[in-house]
């Protein structure tokens, strides 16, 4: 696999003349300005990767290494992640997993700021960008909890949001447009109200509760908060490879290569691309 990694850099000098033309004068001053642009993004990891044959049969599943977009800007980016898996026939697909950890938080409902309980949390894997949305938990799964999508409505306490299961977003992206996190609620920054330190400021929450706790309308048992393990952070879906990263961001990421059964031994490339 090879990864095309596109960085623009900028140098820019702009030759500002300030002219205020009087008789015998011409001009005031000439002002040159040497501006100094920052490319807030950067792309880590192994630009150019073998998967093995041994560890890649056909009709299966084969993962890349890991990849991370990082950002040092001071607002949110806008990336494309894109591959040209659809011109190679040995490869039918290609999705991109994230991780993500989840833990039990100490609050109530009501309240706008939760707290972390540490040594107590789980870890899933969820995809990026792909044809639908999926996540499992990879730690030590617990006996009668599933992963959940919780989307916050307006005004989230007077009218509290459903509670489905990630099987349930499907080929949708995430967050659902009409979900408060899109722009409605930020977890970042200072001044709203609502921050819990992430540097994902909008996205998606996921959570995994007890089953028994998602009651006949999809809204929680809030008396059983203490057993539910909350988002550290917000996650993205997108079909079309199109996410949003935030200042301070690392987007982890790992591409999976759905082989075709009938792939020859050949050796394919696929370019992958972060724009």
């Amino acid at each position: 696999m090879k990864i095309n990694k596109k960085v623009y850099g900028i140098p820019l000098t702009t030759i500002l003349a300030i002219a205020f033309v009087t008789a015998g004068l011409g001009y005031y001053a000439l002002a040159t300005y040497t501006i100094n642009v920052n490319q807030p993004i950067s792309i880590t990891g192994d630009g150019t990767q073998t998967i093995d044959g041994a560890d890649c049969d056909a009709g299966t599943t084969c993962n890349g290494n890991p990849m991370n977009v990082v950002s040092d800007g001071s607002s949110p980016a806008g990336v494309v992640i894109s591959d040209d898996s659809g011109i190679i026939d040995d490869v039918d697909n290609v999705e991109y997993v994230g991780t993500a950890t989840l833990t039990k938080k100490t609050g109530e409902f009501g309240d706008t700021h939760w707290t972390a309980v540490t040594g107590d949390d789980v870890t899933i894997e969820y995809t990026v960008v792909g044809d639908e949305f999926s996540a499992e938990v990879t730690s030590t799964p617990k006996s009668g909890y599933e992963l959940i999508y919780y989307k916050d409505n307006s005004n989230r306490f007077t009218s509290p949001a459903t509670a489905r299961k990630v099987s349930w977003v499907g080929a949708r992206d995430l967050p659902f447009s009409d979900d408060g996190n899109v722009d409605e609620y930020s977890y970042c920054g200072t001044g709203t109200g609502y921050e819990e330190d992430y540097d994902t400021c909008h996205g998606a929450k996921i959570w995994y509760v007890p089953s028994s706790a998602i009651k006949v309308d999809y809204t929680l048992d809030w008396a059983r908060v203490s057993e539910f393990y909350f988002e550290t952070e917000l996650i993205q879906f997108n079909l079309a490879g199109e996410i949003t990263v935030y200042p301070g961001e690392t987007l982890d990421f790992t591409p999976e290569f759905s082989i075709n059964k009938y792939a020859n031994e050949t050796a394919d490339v696929v370019t992958i691309t972060v724009a």
